[in-house]
This record gives structure tokens, sequence and C-alpha cells, in this order.
């Protein structure tokens, strides 16, 4: 008797028994047998995430983690999607350059760009009706090799990757049509030319989350790269008026996107609910004039804003009448700009400052300002003392959340004047940092 003479019943009970790599040769078998891996696969491992990092000459196959698999043979890959694929909902594929193999005495492996390229083919000749989100990291012209579109992709992320002008033109829209969240992110400094965004110009009728950021397009080497690029982003703004999140970070030291085209395009961008900006002086050009324009967006409720200015600071001319979190970056000491912006933003109930080299902050004009504050978050180079805070103390009426970094080590006993009304906190002192949380 043949285990495929079995009913699918009795040959589930025994491939439940099965480690993943019987699992999978017995998926990839015949038919039959494969039905019955599926099913083992759906219970016990579709929750976990596939990574894709294809080496040539490596020993080991992949690794499983408790929520990933990672696929480093080519072969490999192959069979799990071929017999898995229609059930994988995320994937990242990333090309390695030269990797270190733990425990072969750092031998350095040389990958090959064409397997990787295979590797998203397979992943598109397999996976193309199911996933859902999909992560590429340092390839270049990723899109070139899919030959039919990701039906029901909702999240599409590009770190690191780069795009010659004749993918550029191969618009997005076409192959991820669903798409929601597009995340274009350039961290690596060395990477060559940048692209001109050419491809996220046209119309995305599901998309609702667009993060773009770069610290290289300051090797643009002609204005008219920049005219493009700006031209480019105008339109798919334009094109686009259903955004809720944007999150553009291309600004410092170069001349992409400035304050008069956040004018221009500001009429599309009515629907936004959340919105993160870094800015220069560039950026801020503009506002110098005797009346600077007001930027007012209608539904804007999260905004996060990173100054990176080399003089003092300037007016916030962002504004919203439903503006509920704040976060605030690089500000090297709190002005009455700031203090002015918060004033005409009665409506905020979650306060964030990062990156600053604060001395002093006047809690009780904060307190004054956001009646309602819930919570304040103050991070990285912004200390409070504790007997800075105590005569404010009781001017928040609504918070219930207070967590900042402290100036020295601190005791229980250090936190006694502000467990009242029902707080209660606690510390941690870690080497240069003495962190505060308060709850109520």
């Amino acid at each position: 008797m043949k285990i495929t003479d079995m009913t699918s019943e009795c040959i589930g009970k025994c491939l439940n028994y099965l480690s993943f790599d019987d699992l999978l040769r017995a998926a990839i078998s015949n038919k039959k047998l494969n039905n019955a891996a599926n099913l083992i696969y759906e219970q016990k491992y579709r929750s976990k995430r596939v990574e894709m990092h294809i080496l040539s000459r490596l020993h080991s196959n992949y690794f499983m983690t408790e929520n990933r698999f990672c696929f480093y043979s080519l072969r490999t890959s192959f069979q799990f999607l071929f017999c898995f694929g229609r059930q994988v909902n995320e994937i990242h594929i990333s090309y390695i350059p030269r990797y270190v193999i733990p425990g072969e005495n750092g031998v350095q492996n040389e990958n090959n760009v064409e397997l990787t390229h295979r590797a998203i083919d397979y992943a598109n000749d397999y996976c193309a009706e199911s996933l859902r989100t999909i992560k590429f990291t340092r390839i270049q012209d990723a899109s070139r090799y899919m030959k039919r579109p990701f039906i029901n992709l909702e999240n599409l992320e590009f770190y690191d990757c780069n795009f010659t002008d004749l993918v550029e033109y191969n618009l997005l829209n076409a192959l991820f049509p669903k798409v929601q969240k597009l995340v274009l992110k350039t961290i690596n400094k060395n990477l060559d030319q940048p692209c001109t965004l050419k491809f996220i110009e046209g119309r995305f009728a599901h998309l609702k989350s667009l993060h773009i950021e770069s610290n290289s397009y300051s090797k643009f080497h002609h204005a008219d790269e920049y005219c493009i690029l700006k031209g480019n982003l105008v339109t798919a703004f334009r094109l686009n008026p259903q955004l809720k999140e944007l999150d553009l970070d291309l600004f410092v030291n170069c001349h992409v996107f400035q304050s008069n085209d956040v004018l221009l395009v500001i009429n599309y961008l009515q629907n936004l609910d959340s919105l993160s900006l870094a800015i220069d002086d560039t950026f801020c050009s503009l506002l110098d004039s005797s009346v600077p324009p007001l930027m007012y967006f209608r539904n804007l409720k999260k905004f996060s804003l990173n100054m990176q200015l080399s003089t003092e600071s300037r007016a916030i001319q962002f504004t919203s009448h439903q503006l509920d979190t704040f976060e605030l970056h690089g500000v090297d000491r709190f002005t009455n700009y700031e203090y002015e912006f918060l004033e005409k933003h009665p409506t905020i109930t979650k306060l964030i400052l990062r990156g600053g080299h604060f001395e002093r902050l006047n809690l009780s004009r904060i307190a004054a300002a956001l009646p309602i504050l819930e919570q304040l978050m103050i991070f990285d180079h912004f200390k409070l003392k504790i007997e800075e805070i105590v005569p404010h103390w009781s001017k928040f009426q609504s918070l219930k959340l207070l967590c900042f970094f402290h100036t020295k080590i601190v005791k229980d006993s250090d936190l006694k004047p502000l467990l009242i009304n029902g707080w209660h906190g606690r510390f941690c002192n870690s080497p240069n940092k003495f962190q505060i949380i308060l709850k109520r």
C-alpha cells in the first residue's frame, strides 16, 4: 500500500509529524501530497514572513525562526515558492554583495546578481495573487523582472534600490494596482546616481500612504534633474488626492522640494491626516517675506516636523484645526515660535520632542497652551530636572503619561513629589541616560 492510497485525512495526520524539510520534500513529490502538505503549512507556518537573500556557493539552504523563514539557496527558494507560494503573504528579497557565513571561519561568498533577479521572477510566478507585502533591498531595476501584476499587494517597500531611466518609465501602478502603502527609502550614501521617481507619476487608485526618504539627491549634477524630480512629485500628489499619510524627507542640503512647492500642491493634500516633513534653510526661504504664507491642512491630525536649520528657529507656518499629535525634531532650543505654534493648536493631546539640546522648558506655558494634553514625551538630549517639574505638576489636568530623561541618576525617593493624585512611575538608569516614565 502506498501513502497516496490513504485518505487525505490520514495523509495529513502523517505529514503533521514531519520536519519542515521533510514536509517540503513531500509537497514537491506529487499533487496529492502537495495538497495535504499545504494544509499543514497553513496550520503551522503561514504566519511567518519569508526572506530571500540568495547567495552562491552556500552550504546552508535556509533557517527558520519563530516568525520568519530566511532562504539562501535559489533551489530551495524555488521549491518552497512552487509548493507553498500561494499561501505566502509577506516576502522580503535582498541583494547581498558579500556575506560572511557564521561558523565557517569568516569565509566570504560573492553573490551572483542574476540569482536575486531569478528569485524575484519566482516570487512573481508563484505569489502574484497571495502577496500583501513585498520589500526589496539593494536591488537595481526590481520591477524589470516582473512579468505579471501583483493583483492583491497592499504594501510595497524599496530600500536602497536604484532604477535606470528605462525602468523608471514602467509605472508601478500597473504592476501593483491595489497598493495602499508605498515606501521609497535611500539610506546608503554610496548609492549611484539617484532616480527621478518617474515611476510614481501615475494614478494609484488605492494608495493611502506614501513615504519617500533619501539622502542621495545632493548627487544630482544639473538643475534640470531637480526640476524633473520635483515635477514627478507634484504630478504624483495631483493624481492621488486620496492620500492619508505622507512622509517626505528629501530636503536637507538639496533643493528638491521647498515651501513654495508645498503651496503649489497643498490643495491636493487636504485629505492627509498624517504628515511628516524634514525642512532646512532652503525650504524656509519663502518664509522670509514680511507676511509668510500659512500652510493649512483641513484634516491633519498627526504632524511630525524635523527642522534642520543652521540659524535661529523660524515660525512654524503649518496649521490644522484638528491637530492631535505633534512631534518636533532638531530644534536646539524652544523659542517663542515653538510656544506660539502650541498655543495656536490647543487640540493637541500628544506632544513628542526629540533631538534638541534644550536646557530649559517652560512647562507652565505648555500646560496653559495645551489644556487637553494627555501624553508628553521628551527624548534624546533634552533633559529635565524633577525639581523643575514639581511646581507645574498640578497644572497638567489631563496628562496621563510623562516620559523624560533626568540629568542624574534617579532613586525611588526622587519620584515621591510626583507620585500624587493617582500617578505611579518607574525609572531606568543606563550609561548617560536616566529615563523616567510616569503614568496615571
